[in-house]
């Protein structure tokens, strides 16, 4: 039976709070109580100051890994590696490399004894459970969110999991992507194919005792003459005609 305690207040019982139930060996945890805040006013600049190239890179709360780039070292954050959350985006992205931090609303957490990858992966499964509120902050909800921590070397063995199945996942991702975009533009696909088999000849077999087409012409001529002759229609001047160079 889980209990907290926040500060000198009395232990609460959790149970109902927990969301499944986790194996005798793991522990409840919050990101709060196994990891440090990195970085602050004095690491970050302003997106106007952010540079196409340059020495280092730029991350923010943005989709992309990398914003662009700053060249001021004194803003550096070497203290690696770090799991970012986008307070209001809530993106997540692992970061082992030095920059620059490239504007409000990200919080870098500095991993403290576990698997900072582990946490990583936690990390996107909570975002994705998050209630969304916009571009307002979340990492209000986030910080109450409880960790499922698991042994040491279990978590190591659940991070190498991981990267073996993700990629396949992101594969059937595309194929699924593509199967949706054949899936929608395939009835059409199938009329157009269909009508060009039909005005080819080749979608019923060719039946010899059919009348040609070349006496089906001679009749419309006819009676396209005759028409003209009553006056119901005019002749037309420009009117084409399409034959064989036998003249046949």
């Amino acid at each position: 039976m889980p209990y907290e305690k926040v500060g000198k207040n009395e232990s609460v019982c959790i149970a109902d709070e927990v969301p499944f139930e986790i194996p005798e060996s793991w522990e409840w945890a919050k990101i709060e109580t196994i990891s440090m805040p990195i970085g602050n006013k004095n690491n970050q600049i302003q997106s106007k100051e952010v540079l196409p190239t340059g020495k280092i890179p730029v991350v923010s709360q943005g989709k992309d890994l990398i914003d662009g780039y700053c060249n001021d070292v004194s803003k550096k954050i070497d203290v690696l590696p770090l799991v970012m959350f986008g307070d209001h985006t809530r993106n997540v992205k692992y970061i082992d490399f030095e920059f620059v931090i490239g504007a409000d609303g990200t919080k870098f957490h500095k991993i403290l004894s576990c698997n900072s990858e582990y946490i990583y992966y936690w990390m996107l499964y909570a975002a994705e459970t998050l209630r969304n509120r916009g571009y307002a902050r979340h990492y209000t909800l986030l910080k109450e969110c409880f960790i499922p921590l698991p042994p040491l070397q279990e978590q190591v063995r659940i991070v190498s999991k991981i990267k073996t199945i993700l990629p396949l996942v992101e594969k059937y991702g595309c194929e699924e992507s593509k199967r949706v975009s054949l899936d929608s533009a395939f009835p059409n696909l199938l009329k157009k194919s269909i009508l060009q088999e039909a005005i080819q000849g080749k979608l019923v077999p060719q039946d010899p005792g059919d009348e040609p087409a070349s006496v089906l012409l001679e009749r419309i001529r006819a009676e396209k003459q005759e028409l003209i002759a009553e006056g119901k229609i005019k002749k037309d001047k420009h009117e084409s005609v399409i034959f064989r160079r036998d003249n046949s």
